[in-house]
Order: structure tokens, then sequence, then C-alpha cells
């Protein structure tokens, strides 16, 4: 029968792996060696590729999946006694992948970089394919990562680039040097990974932050076409899912906030802590960099228009806050307004040195904001009330939103989430406390 003719060479290769037991070795009976077999599709030719990797034929079909018979005895070919053996129990393979894990490991290494290159656009002929499956040059996991986290900073995303880069440090550490393949950056892998940084006594949030950019880098690589999406490692099933905790967005009670607003201290650093977090109240949750990025163009005769920084990083489509200016506002822009001659609003950045969107400024920012976090955990340390960031204004004002009435659409479009499911999640108090009270209520029948 007639070989069908191959039109389509989108995949010039057929891929598959081959167990070699045919000549006698000196590694032991019935070891045969894994090697890489390769059709052209184009050429309709073969081609097996030595992976200096061995086995015993029941190994093999354990990590391949391809029943082979046994072979004995010194010689070549059939002067080898070939051994018919029954195909492997399922409980028998899972035995033999647990004990040869390593092995596991680099044949679907292997295997996903042979798959990255089967593309007419990289290799055309077996030649092609023989030179770019030896090459060792353009499938380093860092290398990789190394390029993401140059084009966060290129897009001034420099927040990107440092959780990046502490991931990086991370997988740096658990793998001990720099030479990781991104085609070993497989299930087993992340398993692993996970079991390390639960050792390093990280939360499940932290991990599953870890794992998003090890995902994200992966991402990167199968769009550069270092390699395939084939063993694609990450989503349901039976691949590595991330898990990610459910945290709540706690705010003060109403007594505490009371305590809060009331408190008075004789120090000029927290009283400053504590008027830049009720001014992030006033302006709906805006983060420090917001207010001290703030330019004087932002200001009209009755509001506040700006951007939020995060927002203007991350989304392909740009709106502007409008925040109405309130008396507290306007007390705040007099108490801390910036001199004449600066573009920005607030007198806490010095214009000429700390320029807009810079990765310095973002720097400076940080600084501060750790500054008055720090005043602020003192603060209600005295008080003796839950401790607040700057951040937590954001929370707390959505809140008091949906206390007052508000609608959760009309705070999410406030707060310019891309799903409810985000402005619920700043809202989860409201259902807490209603039923508290109605609680209070009904047990006051018991009295």
């Amino acid at each position: 029968m007639a070989r069908p003719v191959v039109t389509d060479f989108s995949t010039p290769f057929t891929i598959s792996l081959f167990f070699d037991n045919r000549d006698y070795l000196s590694k032991g009976d019935d070891i045969g060696s894994i090697k890489l077999s390769v059709w052209g599709r184009r050429q309709s030719k073969r081609k097996r590729y030595s992976t200096k990797l061995f086995c015993t034929a029941e190994v093999f079909e354990a990590v391949s999946g391809q029943h082979t018979k046994a072979r004995t005895g010194k010689g070549r070919g059939a002067a080898r006694k070939v051994i018919d053996r029954p195909p492997l129990s399922a409980q028998q393979k899972n035995k033999l992948k647990l004990d040869n894990r390593i092995l596991l490991n680099k044949i679907q290494a292997l295997l996903r970089k042979a798959e990255s290159i089967n593309d007419q656009s990289i290799c055309r002929t077996l030649q092609d394919f023989e030179n770019e499956i030896s090459s060792t040059s353009s499938t380093n996991f860092f290398d990789a990562a190394e390029d993401v986290i140059k084009n966060h900073n290129d897009k001034q995303q420099w927040k990107s680039a440092s959780r990046k880069r502490t991931t990086l440090n991370h997988v740096k550490k658990f793998c001990d040097n720099e030479n990781l393949d991104i085609n070993d950056v497989n299930i087993t892998f992340l398993q692993d990974f996970e079991s390390h940084l639960n050792r390093e006594k990280c939360s499940i949030n932290t991990i599953a932050g870890y794992m998003t950019d090890i995902q994200s880098i992966y991402n990167h690589a199968i769009n550069k076409r270092l390699i395939s999406d084939k063993y694609y490692p990450f989503g349901k099933g039976d691949n590595y899912t991330i898990v990610r905790e459910e945290t709540e967005k706690e705010v003060l009670s109403s007594s505490d906030w009371a305590k809060l607003m009331k408190f008075e201290t004789p120090y000029p650093a927290r009283t400053k802590a504590l008027e830049m977090f009720k001014l992030s109240y006033a302006l709906n949750g805006a983060n420090t960099i917001d207010i001290l990025t703030m330019l004087k163009t932002d200001l009209t005769e009755d509001q506040i228009k700006f951007f939020r920084k995060k927002t203007k990083e991350t989304k392909k489509i740009k709106a502007k806050r409008v925040v109405t200016k309130t008396e507290f506002i306007e007390l705040m822009i007099i108490k801390y307004g910036a001199e004449i001659d600066s573009t920005y609003l607030f007198d806490i950045l010095d214009h000429r040195i700390f320029k807009l969107n810079t990765k310095e400024t973002r720097n400076k920012v940080e600084e501060i904001n750790g500054r008055w976090n720090k005043q602020l955990k003192i603060i209600t340390n005295k008080l003796e009330i839950p401790s607040i960031s700057m951040m937590w204004a954001r929370h707390q004002r959505a809140t008091d939103y949906g206390d007052l009435g508000v609608s959760e659409e009309d705070i999410n479009n406030m707060w310019g989430h891309d799903s409810i499911k985000t402005t619920k999640r700043y809202l989860h108090s409201l259902p807490k406390k209603k039923i508290v009270s109605a609680g209070a209520e009904l047990d006051k029948k018991l009295m």
C-alpha cells in the first residue's frame, strides 16, 4: 500500500521515543538506550538521536507509555534472546515513575524541547532539527525571566519587575544554580518548588504569587517560540493548579474608626501620616503614589481628576478617577500644598529631583509609604485597635459607602474594578455587620 502524500508541513516532524535494547550493553542485562525518533514528513525519512539516557524495558514503558519487549544475553540483534513480557499494571507504572522521577523529568524536558522546534518556521529538514535540538543557548529559564523583567522596566512597571526579581531569587535558591532549562519547568518541578516554599513557611497566596510569575515567564517563552505549548504544565486536570486563599479586606469597626479620627499627637511625623491616611480615604482610596504625584492640573474648581498609577500600568483602557473636592480635601491642599513653581499638587516630593514616571520616584514613594505605615502602626498600638496601613483607607471607604446604601455597581464604577467580584471582596464586612446587628436585636427578646 502506497504511503499517503503529506502536504501540510506546519509541523514538519513526527516525534516519539525509541527504546533501543538490540545490542548488549555493559551497563547491565536488559538495559537499553532511550533515543529520540524523528520522522521528517517532508523528506519521508527517519532519524534517531541518542539522548544518553538508559533504563530497562519496564522503566521505559512506565515513563513513556510504550510497551516494549525485553531482551537478554550478549551479542547483537537476533543473538539476544527476546522476552515477551506482559504490560505493566497502572500501579506498577506509578511506582516505577516515582522511583525514576529524575529520568522522567529529563525525558519530558527533552520532548518539550523537541516539540518547541517542531515548526516549519524554525526547522524544515532533519539537519535543521539536529542543529536546533543540540543547541543549548536559547532555553534558559533565567534568561527568559530577565527578558520579562526588562519588558516590565521598559514599560515603567517597576513593581511588577521587582516582584519577578523576588520570584527569580527564590527559584535560584531552590535550584542552587543558574542553568535551569525552561523545558525542565514541568508539573513535577512546580510541585517540588511548592514543597520547598512550604518548608520556607510561605503563605498560600505568597506561593500563588510566585507560581503566577513563573507562569508569566513560561508564557513569554512560548510567545518567543523558545518552547512549545504542547506540554503546558499549568491548568486544570492533571496539570499544576495555582491555588489562592480568599482573603477578606478587614475594616475598622465604627467605634475603632471614631477613636482613630479623634487621635491627636504632639509628634509631627505621626500627625502627617494620619492626615495622609485621611486624605487617601477622602480621595476614594487613592494610594500613596497617586497622592504624591498628583499634578496641579488635576485640580479644578470643585473636583480632582487623576489616573490611578496602578490602573495606568495595567489596563488598556485608562479612565480618570473623579473626586469631588470637599472641605477636608481643601484643608489638606492648603496645609500641604506645593510651591508655585512645582508641578505637583502636594509639597512632599521635590519636583526637581523626583520626576514623574521614573524608577527613582517610585522608590522614594515606597520609602515614604513605609514610614507612614510605621507611624500608623504606632498610633493603632496606642489606641489598642487593629493595625492599619495606607492601603486600608481604600477598603474602609468602600465599606462605608456600602453602609450608606451606595450600590455595589456604583462603588465598582468609582473604584474602577474590572469585575464586581473584586468590589464584593471590599464589601465583605457588610453582610457580616448586618447579621451581627440582627442577632443582637433578636437576643434582646431573650432578656
